[in-house]
């Protein structure tokens, strides 16, 4: 797992630090430094693909529903993948906006909102709103703002997995704990 912190070695911004274990020692990839980690982000977060990397694929590509399904889940990269891509191929083609025009969700290519939410539902996920139309912004990507557990949060054109309050994305999208929450997903009781 790789965590992305201040390293207290090097002080380097956005330092990315692999290999630590429970008792928070770490060795920074930066300088090579070793110490403690003590994470005071308001919203921290870890880099994880999804398990992409593990199914074959290779690079990066708009793929965060699927990614974010995955790891939120704690389903196979390529079952999701594969599952989307399935719903997509049984959808009418996008006739609602200009560049939206002719297609249909792919995986690799992107998923509407409306593919992403027929498929949570069938493995049993459930779907909360933090925003209504004209009321602002409510909740935002941050740890004291969102529940324990695993979720899917709805951000602007994108989703991300949440794990405990940790964001699991392969890249910072929190904007340091300012960046609007539109609803997210959980596991149905």
């Amino acid at each position: 797992m790789i965590i992305k912190i201040e390293c207290g070695q090097c002080k380097g911004m956005g330092c990315i630090i692999t290999n630590y274990d429970t008792m928070n020692n770490y060795i920074c990839r930066t300088c090579r430094g070793m110490g403690e980690i003590s994470i005071n982000d308001e919203f921290p977060w870890v880099w994880n693909d999804g398990g992409r990397k593990e199914a074959g694929y290779k690079g990066y590509t708009g793929d965060c529903v699927v990614r974010s399904i995955a790891i939120a889940a704690e389903l196979p990269y390529k079952k999701v993948y594969d599952e989307i891509n399935h719903i997509g191929k049984s959808e009418a083609i996008g006739k609602n906006r200009k560049r939206f025009t002719g297609m249909r969700s792919n995986s690799h290519t992107g998923v509407f909102m409306k593919t992403m939410k027929s498929y949570l539902k069938s493995i049993g996920w459930k779907w909360t709103p933090t925003m209504k139309i004209g009321s602002g912004c409510k909740v935002h990507l941050r740890k004291d703002e969102l529940p324990m557990g695993r979720v899917i949060a709805r951000v602007t054109k994108h989703v991300v997995a949440v794990v405990d309050g940790v964001v699991h994305d392969i890249e910072d999208c929190t904007r340091e704990g300012t960046r609007c929450v539109y609803g997210y997903w959980s596991r149905g009781e």
